[in-house]
Formats: structure tokens, C-alpha cells, sequence
């Protein structure tokens, strides 16, 4: 995003399905408008089969989901389909079952925090473009006055908050790729008339972290996981696995239902 007399600047994790345009929020500029309130403010989730994940979230997320790790980065994500643009756990009005968990990578919408020129530089975004966002009546004001009201001071701290989980976050992935922990694993499919022994179809890859990468460690090295809290993570990551099936399952039934 880049605009005439604007700083170019990068959002972490941003992705193109969800930011339509995004700019850096200023009070001469965004005094009058606020949010609306909609039943359909994740509608935008339902374009994306998969969104970051933190490692503060894991725990949570990995009940719905499965959590793996995409790419050279190695980033953490949960998987929410199989096909690009084809969401399985969200539609128009947001999630299909109340019980799943939103990610915050989602529910900072339609909020971001960017980084500016300098690393260490935050910048508070908002996309202009989103359907949540009002000049007529809002009910979520962003300023009272000149004065951010409380509704954008809560957001802000909420994407502070978020913001110091991705760096964890990434520290995390570096200690993982230090100790060689990752490994690239593929997701098969074999439907129900295709018999124990009949061909399977590829589905995805992906990286894991496995009990056999984890065997290797010394006794000393996995205590000092489990004091530095990465062992819940990891274990968080492991069980989330099974919920492949719950993934295939939905993307069958869709695909049938069309």
C-alpha cells in the first residue's frame, strides 16, 4: 500500500484477500468515520483456506484446526481448507460453528499494525476499503473529537498485543529450525470405495514438528523446552493434526453440496 505523500509501508502476515485498502490511520483524515456493527464482519475469512497463527494461541486453535508450518519461513498456520478462496469453517456471516475459534490474525480486522522505514516503527492501519467501515452514524466511533475514543484505544492495545505474540512467534520458529525439528510431511486422501490398498490422492504438504525429530534430543534440551514453555506448542501442534479429517470432511461435503 502506498499512497501519494504516504511512507511505504509492510503489514505483517497481511494478505490480499482480507485488506482491500489499507492506509495509516490519522485523526485529520479519519475523524468522522467508525465501524458498523454486522453479523457479517468475518464474512472476508470464507476467500482465505488458511490464516496465521501465534504460538499464544495454539493451544486454543489447535482444537479446531489443523496447525502447521508453511514455506521457507516456516510460518505457523491453521489450515481452513483445501482450495485457494475456499473457506470450510467460514462463510458470509462468519464462522459455520460458533464453537470454532477465531484467529486473531482475524479478529484485528479491519485493523493492522505496520511497520514503518525503521523496524521498530509502529504504524496503526485501517482498511478504508472494508464494509464495517462508516462515515454515516457508526456505531464503534474511532474519535471522539480529535481524541481516539475508547472503542480504537482497545483495538490498538489489542494489536500491540498481537504484535509482541509474532515476534514470540517468530522466535519460536528460529529455535525450532535451530534444533532441526522440522519436517516436510504431505496430507493423503483415499475415499471410501478405494479399499486399505487402493490409490490415495496428495492433498498438501506441509512442515511438522515430529515425535521422531523430537526422540533425537537430549533429556537436557527437552527439559529446556518444556521450562520455556515451546513443549506445550509443539505438543499443541502435534494433536492438531488429526484435525485434517475434520477438513476433508467439510471440503468433501461443500463439494457435493455445489
Amino acid at each position: 500500500m502506498a499512497e501519494q505523500g504516504v511512507t511505504e509501508i509492510t503489514v505483517e502476515g497481511a494478505v490480499s484477500a482480507m485488506y482491500t485498502k489499507l492506509e495509516p490511520l490519522m485523526s485529520d483524515r479519519h475523524s468522522g468515520i467508525g465501524l458498523k456493527k454486522s453479523e457479517q464482519a468475518l464474512g472476508f475469512a470464507r476467500k482465505m483456506h488458511w490464516c496465521p497463527t501465534t504460538v499464544t494461541e495454539m493451544m486454543a486453535a489447535g482444537l479446531s484446526y489443523p496447525l502447521v508450518f508453511s514455506g521457507d519461513e516456516k510460518r505457523p498456520i491453521a489450515v481452513m481448507g483445501l482450495r485457494d478462496g475456499h473457506n470450510v469453517f467460514f462463510n458470509d456471516s462468519g464462522l459455520v460453528n460458533a464453537e470454532d475459534y477465531v484467529p486473531g490474525f482475524f479478529r484485528r480486522y479491519p485493523f493492522a499494525l505496520a511497520t514503518g522505514p525503521k523496524e521498530e516503527e509502529k504504524i496503526v492501519c485501517i482498511d478504508t476499503g472494508s464494509p464495517l467501515v462508516t462515515s454515516d452514524n457508526p456505531d464503534l466511533p474511532l474519535y471522539d473529537g480529535t481524541e481516539p475514543s475508547q472503542y480504537l484505544q482497545d483495538s490498538v492495545k489489542f494489536l500491540q498485543a498481537y504484535d509482541a505474540d509474532w515476534r514470540r512467534t517468530k522466535q519460536f520458529v528460529e529455535m525450532m529450525k535451530e534444533l532441526d525439528l522440522f519436517e516436510l510431511k504431505s496430507v493423503n486422501y483415499r475415499g471410501p470405495d478405494d479399499g486399505p490398498d487402493g490409490p490415495s490422492s496428495k492433498l498438501a504438504d506441509y512442515f511438522a514438528i515430529t515425535p521422531e525429530k523430537m526422540a533425537k534430543l537430549s533429556a537436557a534440551k527437552l527439559a529446556e523446552l518444556r521450562d520455556n514453555g515451546a513443549l506445550q506448542v509443539i505438543y499443541a501442534h502435534q494433536m492438531s493434526l488429526i484435525n485434517w479429517q475434520k477438513v476433508i470432511g467439510r471440503a468433501i461435503k461443500a463439494q457435493k453440496a455445489n
